[in-house]
């Protein structure tokens, strides 16, 4: 899912994140933060991060081609809501939030979003490489040459 828009309390004027958001964000953080390494210090340097975001293929509405067309047995590009940079946004400030960098750490960000593909076992999941510190340095642009790299 993308991150909501913030919503505002009109009599004390404080902003928090939408119910989906907010309970999005904590199941997140704290998958991230059980995948960090023991010891894990956040990172303060220059990284590169790269989004995947895997959706579910439909069976129903407009976009229902996208589950029929069996012969389409690979992953296609996903072109509707939520917008790629609600995506990342959700996804970065997760990561913020379990302490995996500092919050001006990131100095690249890519983010694909597509259909998961017909294979039963390809489940809908978000998908994230960081590069940080030499790799950064040996990282190829533009980042389509990534999957050889």
């Amino acid at each position: 899912m993308g991150k909501g828009a913030a919503v505002q309390n009109r009599s004390t004027g404080a902003t928090f994140n939408p119910t989906t958001t907010a309970e999005w964000m904590a199941i997140a953080r704290t998958e991230l933060a059980r995948q960090l390494p023991v010891g894990w210090v956040p990172l303060d340097e220059p990284a590169a991060v790269f989004v995947t975001a895997i959706f579910g293929r439909p069976r129903t509405g407009p976009n229902r081609f996208a589950y029929k067309d069996r012969r389409n047995d690979r992953r296609t590009r996903y072109a509707q809501k939520p917008d790629a940079d609600n995506v990342s946004k959700i996804v970065l400030d997760s990561m913020t939030h379990a302490g995996t960098w500092r919050d001006d750490a990131i100095a690249d960000v890519t983010v694909r979003r597509v259909w998961q593909s017909v294979d039963p076992r390809d489940v809908p999941r978000v998908e994230i490489l960081i590069v940080w510190g030499d790799e950064l340095d040996r990282l190829p642009w533009p980042p389509d040459v990534l999957e050889e790299w």
